[in-house]
């Protein structure tokens, strides 16, 4: 007689092999790969916000400027203009990084120094590096649109000055921001 598979009862299991945990060196293995990645995407979605963020505070700067030339009465407080050279500006970014960007704030600023280098970033602008006391920093000088060109002229060693709009800090860097050359 022909004897029939019958189904295994509800509380019998098919046979499986019990699972293994997965080695601890391939956890370490995917962390290291997976931590990176995750770190570079929520940092890519950090900059693209402050760029958003940064476009529309321009965008409503511009609207609150063109109110304020319609209006005759009120006109714009021209800035101070502070006069430094690139190592006093590194010593007071270096002494107290939070007094001096108060201290630069709203200020127009003529910074003279000594062309350490000049590199491009990835949109081929260009970066001027001026010398400072402390040989592993620089101040960062970002020329306006207009005078990209003028810095393939800019040689290591060359004294230069330049009228910036704004001071800020970068990885303990004083960065000067909308610079025009001054001349030398």
């Amino acid at each position: 007689m022909i004897k029939l598979l019958e189904p295994p009862e509800a509380n019998q299991q098919p046979d499986k092999a019990p699972k293994k945990p997965m080695p601890t060196w391939a956890v370490v293995l995917i962390t290291l790969i997976i931590a990176p990645v995750v770190l570079f995407v929520s940092c890519a979605g950090c900059i693209a916000g402050g760029m958003a963020l940064k476009d529309n505070t321009e965008n409503q700067s511009s609207t609150t400027s063109q109110s304020e030339e319609t209006s005759p009465s009120s006109e714009p407080a021209e800035k101070t203009l502070i006069k430094v050279k690139a190592s006093e500006i590194y010593k007071d970014f270096d002494a107290n990084e939070a007094r001096a960007i108060k201290k630069y704030a709203d200020k127009r600023i003529q910074i003279t120094g000594i062309v350490d280098r000049i590199d491009s970033t990835f949109n081929d602008e260009p970066i001027v590096y001026l010398k400072t006391p402390n040989q592993f920093s620089s101040v960062h000088i970002d020329l306006v649109e207009s005078d990209w060109s003028k810095a393939e002229g800019y040689n290591k060693g060359q004294q230069k000055t330049f009228v910036c709009e704004s001071a800020d800090e970068m990885i303990g860097s004083p960065m000067l921001k909308d610079c025009i050359d001054y001349g030398s």
